[in-house]
């Protein structure tokens, strides 16, 4: 929105003040390559999938904090990977 920018010592190249957020859980749901949630015994439970950063322990060592939309891919790939793995079932 333009009210959120500040102009840089021209007419043309303009400045927005940004800060890095992340909101994430530590941890999360256990899934196999399909994305199914996996039980105590890791026995995948029917119907039941899971997706994004907060799953199968993802945060920790393979992602930093500080970088704002880090896990979009993943995000994007494991949603609509687990969508075609429950239309899969359901057949």
């Amino acid at each position: 929105e333009k009210a959120y920018l500040r102009p840089l010592n021209t007419k043309k190249l303009y400045a927005i003040k940004l800060k890095a957020y992340f909101f994430s859980s530590y941890g999360g749901l256990n899934t196999n390559r399909k994305h199914q949630v996996l039980d105590k015994n890791n026995k995948p439970i029917k119907g039941l999938y899971a997706t994004g950063l907060e799953v199968s322990d993802m945060v920790g060592p393979t992602y930093s904090t500080w970088s704002s939309g880090h896990a979009f891919g993943f995000a994007s790939y494991s949603g609509r990977h687990a969508a075609l793995n429950a239309i899969e079932e359901m057949k």
